[in-house]
């Protein structure tokens, strides 16, 4: 169980400490776990799926549920996605034109 944690954590390149602070899971839980003292409880592995945006199934067995696909993103890719997302609409459009991205704007009120 602890190896796909490892796996999703060292593949977007991160620490125990950063997935720590950004999950909000204790350091020892995720020490004990490696070490094989404990697994972490219901609430912990919850904290750690969401952050990595895997169901528990995925983070306990390896395997995705089948309805559930996920793209596995880097730190730097969430990263961008976040700074985009942060970004006014004239600012998105910019860096849309200068990646070469045709943007399509469909209001809510239409939808």
């Amino acid at each position: 169980m602890y190896q796909k944690y490892a796996e999703l954590r060292d593949s977007r390149e991160l620490t125990d400490y950063a997935v720590s602070k950004r999950s909000g899971v204790a350091r020892s839980v995720l020490s004990d776990w490696r070490n094989g003292k404990h697994s972490p409880n219901v609430e912990n592995l919850t904290k750690i799926a969401e952050f990595f945006n895997v169901s528990i199934e995925y983070l306990t067995s390896g395997r995705e549920p089948e309805q559930k696909s996920h793209t596995i993103l880097t730190f730097e890719e969430e990263s961008i996605i976040t700074a985009y997302r942060a970004l006014e609409e004239s600012q998105k459009a910019l860096v849309c034109q200068m990646l070469g991205i045709k943007r399509d704007f469909v209001s809510l009120k239409e939808a």
